[in-house]
């Protein structure tokens, strides 16, 4: 698949089949919620027991500072298609970037960015893959406010791509997490 040796995943800011797993990180933190097995006597249990991770790792050692912002989220971009190519049913993106912008205005400024964005997430819907993205974790109401989170503002247009906010234990939305009308779900996350 031109990754040599990813047979345990892809770093695709080194450029290397050695993604970081962080233990205390966030991508870790969901990867459990989805998937850790359960019945074992070792810390908690996942929504499904018999699932296989595919880890990519979009930051890397450098925290993807070696790359301006929009290589990096072409970075993300190649980590879908990377997903989608190799038989992903579900990608999960615990991640996203706050725009002070309408999604008009940044469809405007951004027109290829929005183009290659939309191709790429639109391929993973028409092969069967489900993309889930965070709404992200800036305490915004996108309903009162000038304010789109990418990419979680394609869940609006494509059927398949769903934003999550986050829920609290105690059932309301999370202290953090962005909300509007336009998220599609909520889920556990603080």
């Amino acid at each position: 698949n031109g990754y040599k040796d990813d047979r345990y995943g892809w770093n695709f800011v080194d450029q290397v089949p050695d993604p970081v797993i962080d233990p205390a990180g966030h991508g870790t933190h969901v990867a459990g919620i989805i998937g850790a097995e359960g019945n074992n006597g070792i810390g908690t249990t996942g929504v499904t027991w018999d699932v296989q991770l595919m880890p990519m790792d979009v930051f890397g050692i450098t925290d993807g500072a070696k790359f301006n912002e929009l290589q990096f989220w072409y970075k993300v971009l190649e980590a879908v298609d990377y997903a989608v190519d190799n038989g992903a049913d579900v990608i999960n993106m615990s991640l996203g970037k706050l725009f002070n912008l309408n999604a008009r205005q940044f469809f405007q400024n951004y027109p290829q960015f929005h183009q290659d964005t939309l191709n790429t997430l639109q391929k993973a819907v028409n092969n069967g893959t489900t993309v889930v993205i965070a709404a992200g974790n800036e305490k915004k109401d996108f309903n009162s406010q000038r304010w789109i989170s990418y990419p979680a503002v394609y869940s609006e247009w494509i059927p398949g791509v769903i934003s999550v906010a986050s829920v609290a234990n105690n059932g309301d939305f999370a202290s953090y997490s962005n909300v509007d009308s336009k998220v599609t779900i909520a889920a556990p996350g603080g």
